[in-house]
């Protein structure tokens, strides 16, 4: 209808590990300043940040951000805590995202030693 309001869309680019690491950042920032004003818990469900845009666009490390706030309970979560313990935000994220993830790609004999080192 014509009367609707157009929300805007929203796009998150690429640059791989660091987009991740910025996405984190940024939303866990919006969300502990959303929650500080409505007097909300941090959850991004009751915020709704993410309500406010009619689309996403996403590119190499903005699909992974975006891609695990979507599909993973553990990852919304992780954001969420960053959200609500800003002082240890850098700790949880380096300990439950950035360390499994090299374990994974820094592993002997592990999935990416076996295809592509040899």
């Amino acid at each position: 209808a014509s009367g609707d309001a157009v929300l805007p869309s929203l796009a998150l680019v690429g640059g791989g590990f660091r987009s991740v690491s910025v996405f984190s950042a940024l939303t866990a920032g919006m969300l502990r300043v959303a929650a500080d004003v409505s007097g909300s818990c941090t959850s991004l469900q009751d915020v709704g940040l993410y309500a406010r845009f009619s689309a996403l666009c996403t590119v190499s490390g903005g699909s992974w951000f975006a891609a695990g706030l979507i599909y993973t309970d553990r990852f919304r979560e992780l954001i969420e805590n960053m959200a609500a313990s800003p002082e240890r935000a850098t700790e949880l994220f380096r300990r439950r995202w950035t360390e499994p993830l090299l374990a994974v790609a820094f592993a002997e004999n592990g999935p990416f030693e076996k295809k592509f080192a040899k």
